[in-house]
């Protein structure tokens, strides 16, 4: 918290530069001295303060205090660095200068959690001070989709693998080379169809044997295509219709298909003196991220001592997608502006299927929703 009327020493016994400022006995104003005034806040519905906190002096001790020049820090820990307060976290800083007088007013701005204000508060949990904004979304992201991953294929390779373990594997593969065949004039020996112009493709036998003027691919007395009855004897004649129309699709040229995923989003934008490091930024790039480490992620962004109130977009993610569903962490943007701030984006696109031959988990730390 601020400490109204508190005096901060900044005269040649407490600073150890050259003091280039005329000295109390020359002005008739105590230079080594500046008193914190009364704070100005304001506060927003979403529970954001901005506090400004006002020092007072003569002109040289407010200078040389904002510069770095005090001998003691407040109970916030106030101290300003040579350059400016930006680096505690502040937003705004302005020296005002009395007209005609030597006294002068430095005002510093924060946006906090707290009614205090102060270095760290810019942010709840922020652990870099130099931290401006950090704006959290979960958007849609659409993708396309072989035609091999389609929820039909999937699911006839689940239902054949059921009965069979392992014949359903590559079915998706066969269906689609059975597909090709017939589009290179070949039959399922490879040999070349006569008549092909005068030829139906079908994927497999009909219910009535070897079509008539067609050409088959799968044989029906035969596994896989077997399997399919033994799963779902009621619905099988559907999923091989379905096959059947899949089939069509592909030869009219149908290779891929949209889906519609979502991708969560992390934007943060730093002060122009921020030292922090951003090559944090790129651990676990690359790597599949379960929920419990997003969760994680947020909540040290989100969480502070004052308010326990974390993003509900965490309740949203867990509630959605469970503990172990996996994401995709994407190599981060990292811009400098030419105001000198950064603008760091991160995206982490939610995978629900993936190979996990080519690609290694995250070791970031979990916190279960």
């Amino acid at each position: 918290m601020s400490v109204v009327g508190k005096e901060f020493l900044v005269g040649p016994t407490g600073y150890t530069g050259t003091l280039a400022y005329p000295t109390s006995a020359s002005s008739g104003v105590d230079t080594t001295k500046v008193l914190e005034q009364r704070p100005e806040m304001s506060w927003s519905r979403e529970g954001f303060y901005t506090v400004t906190r006002r020092w007072r002096g003569h002109y040289a001790a407010v200078l040389k205090f904002s510069q770095g020049g005090a001998t003691v820090w407040d109970a916030d820990g106030v101290n300003f660095s040579a350059g400016g307060p930006g680096v505690d976290g502040a937003t705004e800083t302005a020296i005002d200068y009395d007209e005609g007088g030597s006294m002068a007013t430095l005002s510093v701005t924060w946006h906090s959690r707290t009614a205090t204000g102060g270095p760290g508060e810019n942010l709840p949990g922020s652990t870099d001070v130099s931290q401006f904004s950090s704006l959290w979304q979960l958007n849609g992201n659409d993708i396309e989709k072989d035609i091999l991953y389609c929820p039909l294929l999937v699911k006839a390779t689940a239902a054949i693998n059921s009965v069979a373990s392992g014949n359903g594997n590559g079915f998706g593969a066969r269906v689609k080379k059975a597909v090709e065949l017939f589009q290179n004039k070949q039959n399922r020996s490879e040999g070349t169809i006569t008549d092909y112009f005068q030829k139906k493709f079908y994927i497999a036998h009909t219910a009535s044997g070897v079509p008539q003027h067609g050409i088959y691919y799968f044989d029906s007395s035969e596994t896989p295509w077997t399997n399919l009855a033994t799963y779902d004897a009621a619905n099988s004649t559907t999923i091989r219709a379905d096959l059947q129309t899949l089939c069509e699709d592909m030869l009219k040229g149908v290779t891929n298909f949209p889906i519609s995923q979502f991708v969560l989003r992390n934007t943060k934008n730093t002060q122009s003196t921020s030292t922090v490091s951003f090559a944090n930024y790129y651990t676990d790039t690359n790597k599949m991220w379960n929920t419990k480490q997003i969760n994680y992620m947020i909540y040290l962004d989100t969480y502070d001592s004052i308010s326990t109130g974390i993003l509900p977009l965490i309740g949203t993610i867990c509630t959605v997608f469970g503990n172990t569903a996996k994401w995709l962490y994407r190599t981060p943007t990292i811009n400098q502006n030419q105001n000198g701030t950064w603008t760091v984006t991160r995206e982490w696109w939610y995978a629900d299927d993936y190979s996990e031959i080519l690609y290694n988990d995250s070791t970031w730390t979990e916190r279960s929703c």
